[in-house]
């Protein structure tokens, strides 16, 4: 009869006594609970780069991408027994079913929560039964928890490890089975792995040369219960088609904080662990732990003496033997932990708590054993721009200047953080989140980026699903670009996707997409999407130099866009108040266009604003804009301003487009009207001319109007009010602030209907 070991899945002890028992059996074949089709990666565990924690990670290759993660620690017992065999020569293989079974198991749970509108977790669901039992044992033992009780009864359990977690699983068996707990999955799973002990032994390994690790749980269902499955009923399951890979993980992503549940609350502390079980003295733990924990209080400015270490660990010790425990649990070191160091509040160490436990350790793996091109093509970006450093789980601030660095000799270095810039810019916009821009008063395109960069789990899995659309980061992008126009040709996708791909340092799929704009931009009225293009590409061609792109071949399109757009503002002008803010927007961006670039006609521009500035059909904010904007061009003299004043502020205009009118007016040169008396001059005869009624109606546009200016602004009107009405003292009143009764009545004419009027 083979023999079976059960385990824990994250258990240090567990992995020291799998290496000690396989010294002592010597087996020819070990099998372990593991997905079956991942036997072939066995062998890459091997390679002396290989740091753990690592992951197998596999996943679908048809969307929705479903993965799914087996992770190892290298206190891991499937790990440990994994390195015994490599270097022993022994034959190892993973034994539990193929991932592409549990693939399909996770696709129908999918479909099932949608019916029934329930959303969970794939790795809650699949241990859903198992956490009501943990819940009643947590609720029935007197050791503070479970994981309290596995870890002083199990984990410091110098001897009969094999013993106690058999019976622990037994145990847990027999409960779940009790109250039908069990999943149809864990049943198949079983199923499944008794098939291939009795074909390993089919081959000719002997029974007694046979090692099966497996959770404890399973030990019982593989040794008597499990019905052996058959061919025929493997080849009826249900299976997707998979890909799977290894990759780094993390300690963070092992800690149930993660959303993992693993069993493994405090990674870092169980590599502790780990240590003192392999030097043999578990009671050093103690001593590391609080040291780690007073180091990490210390780095975060904070007090933390050697006199707090030792009494923590005194304190432990004791607690540890009033639980009659031998060694103190993590619960033990933690409280001792508050006590000591914070006087009872676990709020003054929390953070340090949390850097001691679970900790930053990330897992790496050498050149070639990722197993997609992409995550290759990422690495080596990684080191070719020498980014090692940020591949960390610390969250980290990286400032790039785009300009070429003319102090260095290298041709690469100089322009080292362009690149970066690029690489950064291709994995924000294929949603790989290793890299975060922080928005900057600078815009994007100018010299100057300011980067978040943090290393997850999720980065790896993100690699691997942009797997999907190319080998490499640039093939990936233009796949992932080109779908987005496939679900809807827009100019605004397009417009994106040619601003991405300056951003990103890809002229020749820049290329591509300018000529698609081209030949859709003939079609289009819509003048905020216009307006919104010549935004991006006014800013490209200025800054190309600075990424190295040349932009003359944009010229041309952002003079076609430029003529459409100037043709249409005016019949687009023809709007209510609600899309004003967005009109402004885009009358500022083509006059940006016509200003900066001298192969763009102005002209047309500038005799489309003087037919805006004289319209009464638009609206007359826009029309005020207009003004302001031919008033700053110096194409509207002062005189011809008084002109338009008069007519836009006589008493055959309607009050409210009146002041409308001169709000838009003010949106520009400020300075300039307030230096010019005689336009104050003009709006007091307005206003004095106004009856009660009107003066109240009008009241609320002119304080709308007046808000944009400044404190500083405000004062300078106040001066022209003083000069006008022979008064003093009208900036105090200009800029003290309201009593009650002044503002009920403000919020009086606020609310007023002039529709009844």
């Amino acid at each position: 009869m083979p023999t079976y070991l059960g385990i824990r899945h994250l258990s240090p002890n567990g992995a020291w006594n799998i290496i000690k028992k396989l010294e002592e059996l010597k087996p020819k074949l070990v099998l372990i609970e593991g997905p079956s089709d991942f036997t072939p990666l066995i062998k890459e565990f091997n390679n002396k780069e290989v740091n753990p924690p690592i992951a197998i990670l596999s996943y679908t290759i048809v969307e929705p991408i479903r993965s799914i993660l087996y992770p190892f620690a290298e206190y891991s017992p499937e790990y440990q027994g994994i390195e015994w065999c490599n270097n022993n020569g022994v034959e190892c293989r993973f034994m539990d079913l193929p991932s592409d079974v549990n693939l399909a198991f996770y696709k129908k749970e999918e479909e099932d929560a949608l019916q029934d509108t329930e959303s969970d977790d794939y790795n809650k669901n699949e241990y859903r039964a198992m956490d009501d039992i943990y819940y009643r044992l947590d609720k029935l033992t007197a050791f503070g928890g479970h994981e309290n009780f596995w870890e002083g009864a199990i984990e410091h359990s110098q001897e009969n490890y094999f013993e106690a977690v058999n019976e622990y699983g037994s145990q847990l068996r027999t409960i779940t089975l009790e109250n039908e707990e069990d999943t149809p999955q864990n049943k198949m799973r079983e199923s499944y792995m008794k098939w291939q002990i009795e074909k390993a032994i089919l081959e000719g390994y002997s029974p007694d040369d046979i090692v099966v690790i497996a959770g404890a749980y399973h030990i019982d269902g593989l040794k008597t219960t499990a019905k052996t499955m058959t061919k025929e009923e493997f080849e009826a399951i249900d299976k997707v088609e998979k890909k799977f890979t290894l990759m780094p993980y993390s300690y963070f992503k092992l800690s149930s904080q993660s959303g993992y549940g693993a069993g493994n609350k405090a990674p870092l502390y169980y590599h502790m662990l780990w240590d003192g079980v392999k030097s043999g003295s578990l009671e050093d733990v103690s001593y590391h732990y609080l040291s780690h924990l007073a180091t990490e209080q210390r780095k975060l400015g904070n007090y933390a003496s050697s006199a707090q270490i030792i009494d923590a660990v005194q304190l432990s010790k004791a607690l540890a033997a009033l639980g009659k425990r031998v060694y103190p649990t993590l619960k033990d070191l933690r409280d001792a932990a508050v006590t000591c160091f914070a006087e009872g509040n676990l709020n003054h160490i929390a953070k340090a708590i949390t850097l001691t436990e679970i900790g930053t350790t990330i897992g790496k793996l050498p050149k070639g054993v990722s197993k997609t091109a992409i995550q290759e093509d990422f690495q080596n970006y990684i080191k070719r721009l020498k980014l090692e450093k940020y591949v960390s789980i610390i969250n980290q601030e990286i400032r790039l200047d785009l300009r070429e660095n003319i102090h260095v000799k290298s041709e690469s270095l100089a322009s080292i953080d362009l690149e970066r810039s690029f690489f950064f810019h291709r994995l924000r916009v294929l949603d790989i989140h290793f890299v975060g821009l922080i928005e900057d008063k600078q815009e994007n395109a100018t010299w100057s980026e300011k980067w978040n960069l943090q290393w997850t789990t999720e980065v790896e899995i993100e690699l691997v699903e942009a797997s999907l659309l190319g080998d490499v980061l640039t093939k990936a992008l233009e796949a992932s670009m080109l779908m987005k126009l496939e679900k809807e040709i827009s100019i605004e996708n397009i417009t994106l996707n040619i601003k991405n791909c300056f951003l990103c340092g890809m002229p020749k799929s820049l290329n591509q997409f300018v000529a698609i704009l081209q030949s859709t931009a003939i079609d289009t009225v819509n003048i905020f999407s216009i307006a919104e293009c010549l935004s991006h590409l006014s800013t490209i061609i200025t800054f190309g130099d600075i990424r190295k792109i040349n932009s003359e071949n944009l010229h041309g399109i952002l003079d076609q866009l430029y003529i459409r757009a100037v043709l249409i503002i005016m019949e687009s002008s023809v709007c209510d108040d609600s899309v004003v803010t967005d009109m402004i927007s885009s009358i500022n961006s083509i006059n940006d266009v016509s200003i900066n670039f001298d192969f763009i006609n102005a002209s047309l521009w500038n005799r489309t604003l003087e037919d805006m500035s004289e319209s009464l059909d638009i609206n007359p904010f826009l029309s005020g804009f207009a003004t302001s904007i031919l008033l700053e061009k110096g194409i509207i003299k002062h005189d011809e301003l008084y002109q338009i004043i008069e007519f836009r502020l006589s008493e055959g205009m309607d009050f409210s487009l009146a002041a409308n009118w001169f709000e838009g007016l003010c949106m520009k040169n400020r300075y300039s009207l307030i230096l010019n008396f005689k336009i104050w001059e003009k709006l007091d005869t307005y206003i004095n001319a106004l009856d009660e009624n009107e003066f109240t109606r009008i009241l609320v546009f002119l304080r709308r109007a007046f808000t944009r200016f400044n404190a500083s602004e405000k004062n300078s009107i106040a001066e022209n009010l003083e000069e006008l009405w022979g008064i003093a003292n009208v900036s105090q009143f200009v800029n003290s602030t309201l009593n009650e009764s002044e503002i009920k009545k403000l919020e009086e004419i606020d609310d007023f209907d002039f529709d009844n009027i």
